[in-house]
């Protein structure tokens, strides 16, 4: 099922930009596939922060509790690869995505936004 990710996540991201009405009734489950990509036991980040830039940037904050969540997820990740992979560092394509997705959420809500639900972490 892992090698199916990044192209139901392209599929999703397509439905998100193509048709943002009809997809505003799934954003909870859309979250929460979110949430799911970024956990340790999956580990598809680069999937889970295209989808989120998507996500974002089409339907917007749609509940501060889940942008904490996904945030939250966003670090843990971080910390996980500095502190349980052999080299200690995060791979370069999580970090591309990570900064492509902090790019687009200041690009549409402002900095100033991203800072305060970071420091609520």
């Amino acid at each position: 099922m892992k090698y199916l990710i990044p192209s139901l996540g392209q599929f999703l991201i397509a439905m998100l930009c193509k048709f943002p009405d009809y997809m505003k009734q799934f954003v909870n489950e859309v979250g929460g596939i979110i949430i799911h990509l970024l956990s340790t036991e999956v580990r598809m980040e680069t999937t889970a922060m295209q989808i989120a830039s998507a996500l974002f940037e089409r339907i917007g904050i749609f509940s501060d509790e889940m942008l904490h969540q996904l945030l939250f997820s966003i670090f843990t990740c971080m910390h996980f690869y500095r502190n349980n992979t052999k080299n200690k560092v995060i791979p370069i394509a999580i970090t591309k995505a990570i900064h492509i997705f902090f790019a687009t959420f200041m690009v549409n809500f402002g900095e100033d936004r991203l800072l305060a639900a970071c420091d609520k972490i």
